[in-house]
């Protein structure tokens, strides 16, 4: 990764050292990023069981455990999950970062190396003491943009926090951010994968790191491998998203209502009056049966019937 020509007075050529952190990182994989519109989220009513729980764990104090591990099958909504939560912890004043990988977004959002510097970059926003602490570092060393996975962990989270430790800094006030990281396997390397899950391992353990995680992803060998190591019980759990019961009755309450809005959307078209039902139960019953379960399917469904360049939702 080449990063801009650096100088160590705080500037780097036209850019600060916050600038030179930013292009070092992937502004792309953030959550209000636009080159991720529209971005996933659970439609209103669906996944309250799993949201009630990330919740509570964000809120609670003190927290029971310091990473959680959101696994399941391609499908089911582990995004939608982690979208909706960080936006929910962003309403409280409580995300530090998020970074959402992509293998299919370009080579950026699934490069590992940019995933410190974006965290870190983020925040920075967030918050002053953080932005003054990783400015010093990184204007100290600016090679650490260059450096491996370890040592930009080191450098732009552990060292800054325990900089500001060291003067009784609270970064955060006094609650515990989080920072959310979706679709870890997507990352491009299968060690660095399991890599950065036991970086923020070990820094669960560090009490100057007012840091939780949320780790999503496809419930991959080596990630089970790597999650099973981690011995202690209050720095991890896992929650698996399944196919069962609760997501298909999920996934037909997002189905009724995006169908509803599309009739009503295009009820001069459709010759089915609003105040019926349409799609009708056997043809819902049809896209159900082929959905099976997926809401990325459901989603891929609803949004072929609305398309807006068709315009015939009935046809």
């Amino acid at each position: 990764m080449t990063s801009p020509q650096r100088s160590t007075g705080g500037q780097t050529g036209s850019f600060t050292v916050l600038e030179c952190l930013r292009s070092a990182g992937t502004p792309e994989a953030g959550l209000d990023s636009a080159s991720r519109y529209p971005h996933p989220r659970c439609h209103p009513g669906t996944r309250k069981s799993i949201q009630e729980k990330l919740l509570k764990w964000l809120l609670d104090i003190p927290h029971e455990w310091r990473m959680i591990w959101l696994f399941g099958p391609a499908g089911v909504g582990k995004s939608a999950v982690a979208q909706t939560f960080a936006e929910a912890a962003k309403d409280q004043r409580l995300l530090a970062a998020s970074y959402f990988f992509s293998s299919t977004r370009g080579e950026k959002r699934s490069d590992p190396l940019r995933v410190i510097p974006t965290v870190a970059y983020q925040m920075t926003i967030h918050s002053d003491p953080c932005k003054s602490a990783i400015a010093r570092k990184l204007a100290s060393d600016p090679s650490i943009l260059d450096a491996t996975l370890e040592v930009q962990f080191q450098g732009l989270v552990e060292e800054p926090f325990l900089q500001l430790a060291s003067h009784q800094a609270q970064p955060f006030g006094k609650s515990l951010h989080v920072i959310v990281v979706d679709g870890l396997d997507e990352c491009s390397d299968d060690e660095a994968q399991c890599q950065l899950v036991e970086l923020i391992k070990e820094a669960a353990h560090k009490t100057y790191l007012p840091l939780l995680w949320l780790i999503c992803s496809h419930s991959e060998r080596h990630l089970k491998s790597t999650f099973s190591q981690i011995e202690h019980a209050q720095v991890r759990r896992r929650e698996e998203l399944v196919t069962d019961n609760e997501l298909r009755a999920d996934i037909e309450r997002f189905m009724h209502a995006r169908f509803k809005e599309i009739h009503y959307k295009y009820r001069d078209i459709i010759s089915v009056s609003v105040d019926n039902p349409w799609p009708t139960e056997s043809d819902l019953a049809i896209i159900m049966g082929q959905v099976s379960g997926h809401f990325v399917v459901a989603s891929a469904a609803e949004r072929y019937v609305g398309d807006a360049s068709v315009g015939d939702p009935e046809a």
